[in-house]
């Protein structure tokens, strides 16, 4: 899979400058994350998918549902401050009720500034290592972070 790789890339591009990618697996599109728990998500990532020794050097979650009745309350804001950026749905949809602002896919992606509010949200379609738009943004948001930790201070 190359959405881990890529992350891993944004990853180390940017850690240093204290971006950080958090990976939130979900089993609601076609069953493809279907990890009893992290243990076996690891070993999943490490010898199947993406395989090859894979380990991420990011920061996953539990597998929660984005969508739907049991939908987790960090997708319910996100979703509600981010338009949706992808239209219609692929089949079949795993889970009820359906919202026009729904996650359309695993590894769509939302950056997160540090008030932690989104700022924009990408399509699944979106590769993380080759994206222009997305290390754009990423750098853009970096900058503004950075001007204003630096910002001069008068201490008495």
């Amino acid at each position: 899979m190359y959405q881990y790789h890529g992350l891993n890339a944004l990853q180390a591009q940017h850690g240093s400058q204290g971006f950080q990618v958090l990976g939130i697996p979900c089993n609601q599109f076609y069953h493809q994350e279907p990890a009893w728990d992290g243990y076996d998500l690891m070993i999943g990532l490490e010898h199947v998918r993406p395989g090859s020794g894979f380990v991420p050097n990011f920061n996953l979650t539990e597998k929660i549902d984005v969508n739907g009745a049991s939908e987790h309350p960090i997708y319910t804001y996100l979703k509600s401050l981010c338009p949706n950026v992808v239209s219609g749905y692929r089949t079949p949809i795993l889970y009820s009720p359906i919202f026009a602002e729904d996650i359309r896919w695993n590894y769509e992606k939302f950056l997160i500034g540090p008030d932690g509010r989104p700022i924009y949200r990408y399509a699944s379609s979106v590769e993380p290592a080759t994206d222009d738009q997305l290390h754009a943004d990423i750098a853009n948001e970096l900058s503004k972070l950075n001007s204003e930790t630096n910002v001069p201070g008068l201490f008495g």
